[in-house]
């Protein structure tokens, strides 16, 4: 666990500022958002900036002690920037290890809410998991907040909550962003849903012989080497198609596809490809989610 060993008002000028950000390397730590910077300076030069909060964690890496700044990087980039000096509230605090660090983080905000993909970032980071790539991770995130449900969504998960189950789903997470090869493409966008990752991993479990799980999740993704009428050939046009739709429905008449009958309509096409049979993909709002087989 991290504690609070420091608290104490200290005058950051621009100098002390530049000082302070030299301890702003934390790995993960989420880009500089340059117009936030920009909208603190305006405040500041307008005299309606009253008071900062700047956060530092003390950790020791390899028996070395290591600071790092987890809150406050915009207003002491924006000081430096705007020439500005204020009086901030600076906080200390000592962690054992990253993933206190971590923890830390995602616990601290400092007005500018910080999205699912930076909290999960710094986590994966501790934890040692090679996720590059936001977007992967993000989705990767939501995934999980349908495999522990039983495919049905809470209408709000508390972050620390999403954080903490991240944390038992790293293994299979992992298979999907490898399977991804850790990059967003035109060619695997129609995939990119929460929801189709969930079945992705319920597949991934349930096979026992893992290339039958690379076979058809290789056709849906790629499209290549379909027969038509085939389930992964059905399920990669549904996809496709709706991908499309959901492009367009904003500004026409388009209709897109519920999450629950996306994840239905997957798990159709998985079933039928396992037991060589066909599939229409036939989809019922009112009858429950099939089990994958």
């Amino acid at each position: 666990m991290f504690k609070l060993i420091l608290k104490k008002e200290i005058k950051v000028t621009p100098q002390k500022a530049a000082e302070l950000l030299k301890l702003n390397n934390m790995p993960s730590q989420r880009r500089l958002n340059q117009e936030w910077v920009n909208t603190l300076g305006k405040i500041m030069n307008s005299g309606f900036f009253l008071d900062g909060s700047i956060a530092i964690a003390k950790v020791i890496e390899h028996g070395v002690e290591k600071s790092y700044i987890v809150n406050g990087q915009h207003t002491l980039n924006a000081a430096v920037k705007f020439e500005y000096t204020f009086t901030a509230t600076l906080k200390e605090y000592e962690c054992e290890n990253m993933i206190d660090v971590a923890e830390l983080y995602r616990n601290l905000d400092n007005g500018l809410t910080r999205p699912m993909s930076a909290k999960l970032s710094v986590e994966a980071d501790a934890l040692g998991v090679g996720w590059w790539n936001n977007r992967l991770r993000s989705i990767v995130a939501r995934a999980i907040q349908f495999l522990s449900n039983d495919f049905m969504l809470k209408k709000h998960v508390p972050a620390n909550d999403k954080v903490a189950e991240f944390k038992n789903w790293i293994k299979e997470g992992e298979v999907l962003i490898n399977f991804f090869d850790n990059q967003v493409t035109i060619g695997n966008r129609h995939l990119l849903r929460g929801c189709i990752f969930a079945v992705m991993i319920g597949c991934w479990k349930k096979s026992k012989d893992k290339n039958i799980f690379l076979e058809f999740w290789i056709k849906v993704k790629d499209g290549e080497n379909l027969k038509k009428g085939e389930p992964a050939y059905k399920l990669y046009n549904f996809l496709k198609d709706n991908y499309a739709s959901e492009r367009q429905s904003y500004q026409n008449s388009y209709r897109r596809a519920t999450e629950k009958e996306i994840i239905v309509k997957c798990i159709h096409a998985w079933n039928a490809f396992k037991s060589n049979t066909t599939t229409d993909l036939k989809f019922h709002g009112l009858k429950p989610i099939p089990k994958i087989s």
